[in-house]
Parts: structure tokens; sequence; C-alpha cells
């Protein structure tokens, strides 16, 4: 049985020794950028070792595309939440999601420097990129097909 230290269950400090390194890697990617964004400098950030970085990640690259999924779900959520009924006005519907979407963006520019400029610099971040932004897309073509009640051409 997991020990119990400080009150606190081993799941728990599990738990939040990665999201310290997922804050660390946002810090160092949305600031100092990819090139300087290690396994060293994140476990240094996030004042962890890193036995505790190989606890939670893989490698650099699961780290990073942690950090990006975080980004797009935090993006994704306040999105959809803009475009829950009351719905009917197309153009105030929309105005909200584009709204949403680009507030977590500003509202942290960190995070738009990792969705837009440092997700180039690495292959597994780019790759991350063009599949989110289909995904994003698909998501917009299905909104707009339900609104105007098209159905699939096929």
């Amino acid at each position: 049985m997991p020990r119990v230290y400080g009150g606190v269950q081993a799941s728990e400090r599990r738990a939040a020794r990665r999201q310290r390194l997922l804050d660390a890697g946002l810090d160092l990617l949305g600031t100092d950028g990819w090139s300087a964004t290690t396994v060293r400098a994140v476990c240094a950030r996030a004042r962890l070792t890193p036995r505790y970085f190989y606890e939670s990640f893989a490698d650099l690259d699961t780290l990073l595309l942690a950090v990006f999924d975080e980004i797009t779900d935090e993006v994704a959520v306040r999105v959809l939440a803009a475009v829950t009924p009351p719905a009917g006005d197309a153009r105030a519907t929309a105005r909200a999601a584009i709204a949403a979407g680009v507030e977590v963006l500003t509202d942290d520019p960190r995070k738009a420097r990792v969705m837009f400029a440092e997700a180039m610099g690495s292959e597994a971040l780019a790759k991350r990129r063009r599949e989110t932004l289909r995904g994003f897309a698909a998501l917009v073509a299905a909104q707009g097909s339900a609104f105007y009640g098209i159905g699939d051409p096929a």
C-alpha cells in the first residue's frame, strides 16, 4: 500500500509533481523557446529531479505534447462553452466562439507562443499542431453544417 506522507497520498503527490513539470514546460517553452526547453531546464524550473520527470513523461517530446494538449483542451472547452445555447444568431455565436479562443491565448501570451511559434520548432509539436488544426476545422465545419441544416453531401 502506498505511503501517506504529510497527509498526502502517493498518487496526489505524483499528480502535483506532474503538474509542476507541465507548468515549468509551459513557462520555458512560452518564454525561452523550444531550443531552451530541455529536461534539465524543466526539472530546474519545477524544482524536481529528473527521476520525477521520468516518472511522469517518457521523454521531452512527451512533456511538450502534454503542454500543447493542455492549451488546446483549454481553448476547446472555452470555445464550446461559448457556443452552447442559446443559439440562433450565427454571427453572435461565431464571434463568441472566436473571442473565447483568442482570450485563452491573450490572457497568457506564453500559450499563444507555444501554439503558433514554438510548435514549429519540434517535429512532434508541428505534427500535433497540424492534427489539432484539422480537428478544429472539422469541428467548425460540423457546427456550421448543423446550424445551416446542411446534411452530408455523400
